[in-house]
């Protein structure tokens, strides 16, 4: 595709012409996959992954709450099943299910595309880079924040014996009944910084490892094809990474989403008042779980991706010939 800012000494108006123009040709000449397979697979593989792993992520944030900080994992678990039984590792997952879809719909058509336009003018890794960026900092700010806040507030009224069955019309009702609708955006800033600095690790980690084992077997096999179980591998060995490496802000953002009582005044005395009061180590709390439960949620996710964009691109090549 021609770019139309190799051009030299051109003005303003003219720059913000042809960008909107080189958009246009972008989307409408997507090559690879068209944006609505990406939604849906995307949305269909975050469901996916979302009910393999809702148990360990239900107890890694009971292990994050202030009033959780000095009990074990063993004695969270413990609890958990003497109150509520098996469905009690559930608690919170059917009303983050509603986000969660939309949510790695967006996470994955917003890098494909955004990627895509990225390599017209930047490096391939770099794209891979940039477009995670902005995939996560779209999927936060338009359902991540709200759907953490939910699940937050969901498994507050859980652990303090208040009625915690309610439905996705009632959760929503009675958190702003409560909270405010401002409160879906509790910790909003880290929230976003999180999930896009999430997202850019993950992608461009996948994408990178991807290609380049892509590479090495085509020198075997001349031509190699992508298959499922190798977006499963790599995509569960770029999600533990990048689980290790975000995990401090995975514990901001859920002390600042349980944050009612305004104790902490913002994402950076949020930081400080945790290192100050509790140490470095309390950045790490769930650290271990989250890392574990990250891997095969990470192998779940890329694994259905990859399938139902694969069998969804030969379906619409079926019925276009």
């Amino acid at each position: 595709m021609m770019c139309f800012f190799t051009k030299k000494l051109i003005d303003k108006d003219k720059i913000n012409f042809y960008l909107k123009i080189n958009l246009y040709v972008i989307i409408m000449n997507y090559s690879g996959n068209q944006i609505y397979i990406n939604v849906i697979s995307g949305g269909l593989a975050g469901s996916a992954s979302l009910i393999t792993i809702y148990p360990s992520e239900y107890l890694k944030t009971q292990r994050q709450f202030k009033y959780n900080i000095d009990k074990s994992l063993f004695e969270i678990c413990k609890n958990t099943f003497k109150n509520q039984g098996l469905k009690g590792f559930y608690k919170g997952m059917s009303n983050l299910l509603y986000l969660n879809t939309p949510r790695a719909g967006i996470q994955f058509s917003t890098f494909e595309a955004s990627s895509f336009f990225y390599k017209q003018y930047f490096s391939n890794k770099t794209s891979y880079l940039m477009g995670g960026l902005t995939s996560g900092f779209a999927s936060g700010l338009f359902a991540g924040v709200p759907a953490e806040n939910l699940k937050v507030f969901k498994i507050d009224l859980f652990n303090n014996g208040s009625n915690a069955k309610l439905n996705f019309y009632q959760l929503n009702k009675n958190f702003i009944a409560k909270h405010g609708i401002k409160s879906y955006y509790n910790g909003g800033m880290n929230g976003v910084l999180k999930e896009s600095i999430s997202q850019g690790t993950r992608f461009f980690l996948y994408a990178t490892i991807m290609e380049s084992f892509i590479k090495h077997r085509s020198k075997n096999d001349k031509i190699y094809t992508k298959k499922s179980i190798d977006g499963a591998l790599v995509g569960g060995l770029a999600g533990g990474i990048g689980a290790i490496f975000n995990n401090p802000m995975d514990v901001v953002q859920t002390r600042l989403q349980s944050n009612y009582n305004k104790k902490y005044k913002g994402m950076f005395d949020c930081y400080k008042t945790i290192y100050r009061d509790e140490g470095i180590k309390s950045f790490y709390k769930g650290c271990l779980l989250r890392t574990v439960r990250t891997a095969p949620g990470m192998m779940m996710y890329f694994y259905t991706y990859e399938s139902l964009n694969f069998a969804m691109q030969n379906l619409n090549v079926m019925t276009l010939s």
